[in-house]
Parts: C-alpha cells; sequence; structure tokens
C-alpha cells in the first residue's frame, strides 16, 4: 500500500498539483504504521519544501518518524546516535511550537519516550511540564515511558513518585507498569523491593500474565530468593497463569546456581510430566511493545549466560544423582 500511495503522489506532483492536507496526513500515517521512516521524513520535507503549510499531525509523524529511526539503530550503534535522532526530532518540534501548532499527546509521548531511551530524562520531564501548562492530558504510555527511564537510571525513588503522581491521575498501573518497575528494582539488586512490589500489585487487584510474571521470576532468581519465585510461581498458576518452560528454567537455574541439586532435578521433572512446549504468551497492548523489547534487549547478555547453564544442568543433574 505504501508504494502505490507514493506512486501515485509523485505522478500528482508531476502533473502540477498537490494532494489535500488530509490525503497527504494519510499517507504520513500509512508510512509511520509501515514503518517507513526514512520514506516518511523525505515526504515531509518535499511538503515543506513546496510551500505546503503542515499542520501539528503533520509534524507529529515527521517527529515520530525521527524518534523511530534512532529506535532502529539503537542495538548496533552507541547512544549519540540516537541522541542525534533526538535532535532532528527536537528541530521539528520546535518549528512546530513556532508556528503556533499545540503538539498533539502522541507527539509528546513519542519524544518523551525518546528521550528516555537516549537517557535523556530531564529533558523528558520537562516535556511533561510543558504539557500540564498546554493543558495536554497525560496517559498510560506518558507515565511508563517515564517510570522506564527513570528504572534503567536506578531512580527508583523518584520512580515511586511518578507512580503516585500516576494514580492520582486516575491511571491504574497495568501490567506492563508492574513489569517495568520489576526490572527496576532487579537492576538495583532490591530484592525485597520486588516481593513488596508483587504483594502491592496483588492487593490492588493487579492482573499478573505471563510476560509480567516471568520479569518478576527472573528478578527474584536473580536476588537469590528462588524459593519465593517458586512460591509465586505456584500462587499464579493457582489463579489461572499457564507457565512456560521459560519461567520453569528461570528457577531450574536459579537452584543450579545455589547448588540445591535436588529441587533443580524436580523442577525439571515437572517440566517433563506437563510436556511443555513454548508457549506464546499473551500480545501486550501496542504502546507497551517497544518497551519489552527495550527491556529483552537490556537482559540479553545475561540471559545467554543463563542459557548456557540452562545446557549445562542435566550434567550438574546428573553428578547430582551420585549426591542425593
Amino acid at each position: 500500500m505504501p508504494v502505490e500511495a507514493l506512486q501515485l503522489y509523485s505522478s500528482v506532483r508531476k502533473d502540477g498539483g498537490f494532494p489535500s492536507l488530509a490525503s497527504l496526513n494519510l499517507l504520513l500515517d500509512c508510512l509511520v504504521t509501515c514503518n517507513r521512516f526514512d520514506k516518511t521524513l523525505e515526504l515531509f520535507e518535499d511538503i515543506v519544501d513546496s510551500g505546503f503549510q503542515p499542520d501539528k499531525f503533520t509534524y507529529g509523524k515527521a517527529v515520530q518518524a525521527a524518534v523511530k529511526i534512532g529506535d532502529l539503530k539503537r542495538a548496533r550503534e552507541v547512544s549519540c546516535v540516537k541522541k542525534k535522532k533526538m535532535r532532528d526530532a527536537e528541530k521539528l518540534f520546535d518549528e512546530m511550537c513556532k508556528r503556533n501548532l499545540v503538539p498533539t499527546r502522541v507527539t509528546y509521548n513519542t519524544l518523551i519516550d525518546g528521550y528516555c531511551k537516549a537517557a535523556e530524562l530531564e529533558k523528558a520531564f520537562g516535556l511533561r511540564e510543558r504539557m500540564k501548562i498546554e493543558n495536554v492530558e497525560a496517559n498510560l504510555v506518558t507515565f511508563n515511558s517515564l517510570l522506564s527511564g527513570l528504572c534503567k537510571a536506578k531512580r527508583m525513588e523518584e520512580a515511586k513518585k511518578v507512580c503516585q503522581e500516576m494514580e492520582a491521575n486516575g491511571f491504574v498501573p497495568d501490567g506492563f507498569t508492574y513489569s517495568i518497575l520489576f526490572h527496576g528494582f532487579s537492576r538495583t539488586g532490591d530484592g525485597e523491593g520486588v516481593i513488596a512490589l508483587y504483594k502491592e500489585a496483588i492487593g490492588k487487584g493487579a492482573r499478573i500474565n505471563g510476560y509480567t510474571c516471568s520479569i518478576l521470576l527472573n528478578a527474584l532468581c536473580k536476588q537469590g530468593k528462588i524459593e519465593k519465585a517458586e512460591e509465586i510461581l505456584g500462587k499464579e498458576m493457582e489463579n489461572g497463569l499457564v507457565p512456560s518452560d521459560v519461567m520453569f528454567n528461570t528457577i531450574v537455574s536459579g537452584y543450579c546456581r545455589r547448588g540445591i541439586w535436588g529441587r533443580s532435578k524436580l523442577m525439571v521433572i515437572m517440566v517433563d510430566r506437563r510436556d511443555l512446549g513454548w508457549i506464546e504468551e499473551e500480545e501486550e497492548e501496542e504502546e507497551g511493545e517497544e518497551e519489552e523489547e527495550e527491556i529483552e534487549e537490556e537482559e540479553e547478555e545475561e540471559e545467554e549466560e543463563e542459557e548456557e547453564e540452562i545446557v549445562k544442568k542435566k550434567k550438574y543433574l546428573t553428578a547430582a544423582d551420585k549426591k542425593i
């Protein structure tokens, strides 16, 4: 669809015509949705160079594209590239404001998320304050982005304050919010904080889905609280959670690291009896998908080490049989 739409746009331009603003915005939105971020910016530049007056939605899509290009390069380039892309997005944002166009919440959320990923938290919170001044209401996406940035920076006390502000504004933390916080407490080595947060979540009736439970179990096992992780997994299974191999392997790895061979073997037997395969987890909301990838990327090296340990666990367990 984007290819055909771009061809039609080129044809209209060659004939000396120019599409309506609504049509242009629709095309830009289509390009962003299809991850054609370079083409989005090329089209935006052509629109501006043609003397056409973009509106806040036109600018908003250009800002999204500039930030997203930085996201795509994140895996293979250093943070300075992401910051450079944020400078490009800043220029678009400033130009929009100079034209007295009030940015939409989507535009604000895109920039806030970009700043948080680039570790520029002061700028992210500066935009949050600007949203208040311009009466642009924040939503759960806004707060989750801020929480993610703070947790990555290990600023958990500030993260708690953001949670309080979020709830004061009528938003209830969702499973992804708790995933971010579990990961944050794990990064700071606060196992008790993880447990306290879990109790708080249960007390508030929060739904712990498969993804959130995996993050929780991993956080507990990294802090040596394997028995607690197993206890929580049991409770969640009683509440209807269908565990995956990943969850069991996380606990097995924890016991192996501590040399508790008997319990490790029992967990492996449980997996075999249940005949569990790789179970697909429920899909997260669209606004949370990118942040999930961010958490997973941060833990990639640690997970690789754990996978190597899991591969070796049969050897460990075989040797342990002689000791038990």
